[in-house]
């Protein structure tokens, strides 16, 4: 218990005059205004507060049961966040969750998110961890292209499912001729583009990207034939909205 939750806590119980207090479980039916039902039914009480960061319906609670006051301390136990598909519209600062698409369920990745109303730009779920959307092309495939373009075999790319930050790696075992080098960029410029000519390269940026884009490695070459193999593209998010 920190301070503060003491200090309220001892607070409202300088004001009893003989009052009896009792300690009540309870699950919240509505986080605005906040109502708790007691032994499976609302109790009617003239004021409903709480000293917890965020509650919202669903919670398992303790209080503090005043004879016309609830005082809500917080969530019992450990508080597992809800396993989500969309973000929820109107989220309290501080509320988790777990977010999977369709598609990430497919894969068996899942994103812990936290929302903080403070976080600077529009996206304000910050990525506390989960998998890493990624896809990888083993075989490999040859170009002349000197502009960034597609191999025989697109790709490798990723769905990106949230509008958002990401942190993005490419990389790829390139073979290029003598004085030249191959690119490969997952964006078609060299602002997102791994460069050598003879080697394993990897490239980590990071970009904004729309909800539902795709992402796709491409290639070129400064000059005569380049050979691309082992090809990896990763997307971690950042924050997203």
């Amino acid at each position: 218990m920190d301070h503060r939750t003491a200090t309220e806590i001892l607070q409202r119980l300088a004001k009893l005059e003989r009052e009896t207090v009792r300690y009540r479980q309870g699950v919240v039916t509505d986080d605005s205004p906040l109502s708790v039902a007691l032994g499976g039914s609302t109790v009617a009480y003239e004021d409903v507060s709480t000293i917890a960061a965020h509650l919202e319906a669903g919670d398992t609670v303790g209080a503090l049961a005043f004879a016309n006051d609830l005082l809500v301390l917080g969530h019992l136990g450990g508080v597992t966040p809800p396993l989500v598909t969309s973000l929820p519209a109107s989220p309290a600062d501080g509320r988790e969750v777990y977010y999977q698409s369709a598609a990430m369920a497919a894969l068996g990745i899942v994103w812990h998110l936290r929302y903080r109303s403070g976080a600077t730009g529009s996206y304000k779920w910050e990525y506390l961890g989960g998998g890493t959307l990624s896809d990888t092309v083993n075989v490999d495939e040859t170009t002349t292209s000197t502009s960034f373009a597609d191999l025989a075999t697109t790709g490798p790319s990723v769905v990106i499912p949230l509008a958002g930050d990401y942190l993005f790696t490419v990389s790829a075992q390139v073979i290029a001729p003598l004085g030249n080098f191959g690119a490969a960029s997952a964006y078609g410029d060299d602002e997102g583009a791994m460069s050598d000519g003879n080697t394993t390269a990897s490239h980590p940026f990071l970009k904004t990207v729309a909800s539902a884009s795709t992402v796709t490695l491409k290639y070129r070459v400064s000059g005569g034939t380049g050979t691309f193999l082992r090809r990896v593209i990763t997307a971690t998010p950042v924050r997203v909205g």
